[in-house]
């Protein structure tokens, strides 16, 4: 495929999975400007491109140095997937690369996509997105004190997966019904997308479940991973903390975060973090900070009704 053109003087060219690690330079020096908190994964970044709905493409230097890169599509190098929203995600070395990427990128969006929103996470450093509009901000927190004592609890019970104690049904329940009305859109479960994750891709990491006199009350899902801004130490990663709407502000998301800090602790990690809407109505973050986290980085994140390029192009 020929290359396409980006504004007057940028070209852009097709990119494979299999090129994921050729970003890596570029994406570290993103986030050594503030625009993430650590370097996306290798595996994030193939997700990413090889994403069926995902659209990405290059810009190199004639050495083959690779100095942008922009997606569109479901996926973003940060974040869960969420409903009705396609992530735009634009790295650059400069910034009119930069302009005119975002600028290919609302073009290259599906025309079919009125009604949903276009929107990109980047750190609170960065420029904003040109026609983009803030809407919300997320902290990363990290976590030191992994070794204090879990208050014991008579009514709560607590079980690592897999567990007889229930089926993996009541943990995917759990998470649907604690996430139904999360802000941005939420993507439910599905028994596969547990299975993929829980399965083959566990991590390292406690997978727990608390049930609260006998009842399934909350899921923690996490992992091990290594982040290169601690010199690629071992990190245990938060990834979802789960509440059942029927056992909210008794604790239940306190208990499961301290008690997967101790896991982590036994295992020989130092530092746990985790991604945290700051403005969400469920109070997160304060629970977070109960449990030693403290903000580290902000993403702001930025929308744009994707309405606005239909009427644009019709115009």
């Amino acid at each position: 495929m020929s290359p396409e053109t980006a504004g007057p003087s940028v070209n852009l060219s097709p990119v494979g999975q299999e090129e994921a690690y050729s970003l890596r330079g570029l994406l570290t020096r993103a986030r050594d400007r503030g625009q993430f908190d650590a370097t996306p994964p290798p595996q994030r970044v193939r997700n990413l491109l090889s994403g069926p709905d995902s659209v990405t493409r290059v810009v190199r230097t004639n050495e083959g140095q690779v100095t942008g890169f922009v997606s569109v599509g479901p996926l973003g190098l940060v974040g869960p997937p969420l409903a009705r929203t396609s992530f735009i995600e634009v790295v650059a070395d400069h910034r009119e690369t930069e302009d005119a990427l975002f600028e290919w990128a609302q073009t290259a969006a599906n025309p079919g996509t009125t009604g949903k929103i276009l929107r990109t996470l980047r750190g609170s450093a960065s420029a904003r997105p040109p026609g983009f509009a803030k809407v919300r901000d997320f902290w990363r927190m990290d976590c030191t004190a992994l070794d204090e004592p879990v208050p014991h609890r008579d009514e709560l019970t607590l079980h690592a997966y897999p567990t007889a104690a229930t089926s993996e049904t009541t943990w995917i329940t759990i998470i649907n019904e604690a996430f139904a009305e999360h802000w941005g859109g939420y993507v439910p479960w599905t028994p596969q997308r547990w299975r993929d994750r829980l399965e083959t891709d566990l991590g390292g990491g406690p997978q727990l479940l608390a049930l609260r006199d006998k009842e399934p009350a909350g899921v923690l899902l996490s992992r091990i991973v290594e982040l290169e801004d601690d010199g690629a130490q071992p990190t245990g990663f938060i990834e979802v903390v789960a509440t059942h709407p029927a056992h909210r502000r008794t604790g239940i998301a306190e208990y499961l975060v301290r008690s997967a800090l101790t896991r982590f602790a036994a295992a020989g990690v130092k530092r746990a973090v985790l991604l945290v809407d700051r403005t969400s109505e469920s109070r997160s973050a304060a629970v977070y900070q109960r449990c030693g986290f403290q903000p580290t980085f902000t993403y702001d994140v930025w929308e744009r009704p994707a309405s606005e390029l239909s009427t644009a192009r019709e115009s």
